[in-house]
Formats: structure tokens, C-alpha cells, sequence
């Protein structure tokens, strides 16, 4: 839009907030408006940090609702509080190479998005996800229940095998409000010896806060609390 080209968003330039300033990056309003990098080979990336215009409240608000992607995967979702304060999305290490910010519907304004990976990251067992493991998934076959689900969404989405975590991109479940708390369980129809739980929360909001303190539990085993780390099972 109005010759704001992509690249202005990585010139080195964090202090040029203003887009007439010529170091912002404008889209078109369209359906799917986006802006993308590639940083030519994978890397182990601590965090990425994303600058708005601040030469307009009303104007710089629009990036509310947008989503991080890295690899086409939601990692993120952007949440306007003022014109002045960055978004910073901490990956503790997520391997990735390409990163994309999608706003719908909305032009999609950046001035400054910087990708920081760390050079001296050793990923461990306990970094390579299960589903990229040689493990069977019993999850996967199980039969779901839930208290309650919103939106008409269904339970079963959290087996479905997708590990997608933009709600809007229909593989997420979503419970309704409930006087005694919520829960889902999967019943493997038959006791089996389980190795590990992986949990994938919704990502493109602040909604994964809510699953903080939420308890796994095994049969009646307390397995543990989830305590949510960005680019972390």
C-alpha cells in the first residue's frame, strides 16, 4: 500500500514508528493480508519481537487479531494494548525458518519485526515433540467427553491428530463456562501404561492463560499442572 514495501520491516530502523517516515511496511486491505520473512535456514529461535506504528492509536490498534507463524504453525497471537509497548513472543528455542504475521480483514501495518535466535541452543529429548517421536499415539483412538463445549465446537478435536493452535483454523476445543470447573477426558477402553501427555494449547489469543493450573491426570493418578512456556510442551 502506498509503496510501503516488505522489506521495510527489517531495515534496522526500531525508532522509525511513523509509517511517513519510510520505515514501516503497509498492506492492502484484503481478505488475507500478511507479511512474511525467510530467514534461509532453520534456526533454534529465542523470540521474535514485533513494532507497530505509534503515530495513531486508531490506526495502530488494527494489529489486534493478527497471528505469528513460524513454518505455517500458530505460535502466537497479537493483543493491542497501546501504540507505544512491542509484542514480544518468546520461543525458548522453537527450530524454525520462515515467519509470517496474518492479519484478516484489516491492513496489516509493521515497522520493525526482529527474529532472534540463539546460536548456542542444544535441544534435548524433551525438546523433540511426541508426535515427532517413534511413539504410538493412544490418544488418538480414544473416546472423548467433555462438561460442556462453545461455539459448537466438539470435543473430539483434541485427538484429531492436528496439533494446530489458531482456534479459527477449526482444530481446537473449546469449553463452556461451568460451576465446577471444566475437564475432557479420553478413555483408552483398556488400562495401558502411558509414557507421556502432550498438551497443544490455543495460541492465536491470550487464551492459553487460561489453561495455566489445569490438571493431567492418569486414572487417578495426578500426573502434574500445566505451567505454560511459549515453544515449550
Amino acid at each position: 500500500w502506498g509503496g510501503l514495501d516488505a522489506n521495510r520491516a527489517t531495515d534496522n530502523y526500531p525508532s522509525k514508528l511513523n509509517p511517513s517516515h519510510g520505515s514501516c511496511t503497509h498492506t492492502n486491505k484484503e481478505i488475507i493480508n500478511f507479511w512474511e520473512v525467510d530467514l534461509e535456514k532453520e534456526y533454534f529461535i529465542d523470540h521474535i519481537k514485533v513494532l507497530g506504528r505509534n503515530d495513531n492509536d486508531g490506526a495502530a490498534k488494527r494489529i489486534n487479531g493478527a497471528t505469528l507463524l513460524v513454518d505455517g504453525r500458530t505460535v502466537g497471537g497479537f493483543v493491542y494494548k497501546n501504540q507505544n509497548e512491542p509484542f514480544v513472543f518468546p520461543l525458548n528455542g522453537l527450530k524454525g525458518r520462515v515467519v509470517r504475521i496474518v492479519r484478516t480483514n484489516e491492513y496489516l501495518t509493521l515497522c520493525e519485526v526482529q527474529v532472534m535466535v540463539n546460536h548456542e541452543f542444544e535441544p534435548d529429548e524433551s525438546d523433540v515433540e511426541p508426535i515427532k517421536q517413534d511413539q504410538p499415539n493412544l490418544a488418538s483412538s480414544a473416546k472423548v467427553t467433555s462438561t460442556s463445549s462453545m461455539f459448537g465446537v466438539a470435543a473430539g478435536l483434541i485427538n484429531d491428530g492436528n496439533v494446530e493452535s489458531n482456534f479459527f483454523r477449526g482444530s481446537c476445543f473449546f469449553a463452556g463456562p461451568a460451576q465446577n470447573g471444566n475437564w475432557v477426558k479420553l478413555d483408552l477402553e483398556k488400562e495401558t501404561k502411558v509414557g507421556s501427555i502432550a498438551v497443544y494449547p490455543r495460541l492465536d489469543y491470550y487464551a492459553y492463560e487460561a489453561i495455566n493450573g489445569a490438571e493431567v491426570r492418569a486414572g487417578d493418578h495426578l500426573c502434574g499442572a500445566i505451567n505454560y512456556q511459549a515453544g515449550k510442551l
